[in-house]
């Protein structure tokens, strides 16, 4: 790639053969990997128009790594870049992808106290809650069903463990629903 642009001189440099190649292959592993990450998310979410978009622009910052380290495998320092920014990019695209909450998710709570209180304030936040009673192992026991935006959660968790810190909570991704909410629900929209 640099001796196409006629830079093959800068390779000759031990400064930048020993330093700098190494980091620009590890930037651009971090670029790749992370949009490799955000991409089979969005992928597995069923964001068909978005996924392909992102994978072309990984899949050429890549192959420009991937030439840098094949041109120079006597520089172990390369290799080293390569995989720190493989694992710097899967952390990277985790984060993002958190952070993003694309989609929505199914919420558990199960308690063995009376749930009547933490659904009355779920549904004043907006929420949908459904409240059913079932028989635990030992005693009744309260179930509470809520389906909510991935971005909620951050807010809605604390809640649940003010309201009642000993219940037991699940959250479950689902890549498709018929959810038909309306907008003034500001629980499910926020």
């Amino acid at each position: 790639m640099l001796e196409q642009l006629g830079l093959s001189f800068l390779l000759q440099e031990p400064l930048f053969s020993t330093y700098i190649v190494p980091l620009l292959i590890c930037l651009a592993r971090i670029v790749d990997v992370s949009m490799g990450t955000v991409r089979s998310l969005l992928a597995n979410k069923g964001h068909k128009k978005v996924a392909p978009i992102i994978g072309f622009f990984e899949v050429t910052i890549w192959v420009s790594a991937m030439g840098v380290v094949v041109q120079n495998l006597g520089h172990w320092q390369n290799l080293f870049a390569y995989g720190l920014g493989y694992a710097l990019g899967n952390f990277l695209g985790i984060y993002i992808e958190e952070r993003i909450a694309l989609g929505n998710s199914v919420v558990r709570i199960i308690t063995n106290q009376d749930a009547h209180n933490l659904a009355a304030k779920l549904r004043e936040m907006g929420f949908r809650a459904t409240l059913l009673t079932g028989e635990g192992n030992t005693s009744e026991v309260s179930v509470i069903f809520l389906l909510v935006r991935r971005r909620t959660l951050r807010n809605l968790i604390p809640m649940i463990k003010e309201y009642n810190p000993h219940a037991v909570y699940s959250v479950e991704d689902i890549r498709y629903a018929d959810l038909q909410f309306e907008k003034n629900e500001t629980g499910f929209l926020k």
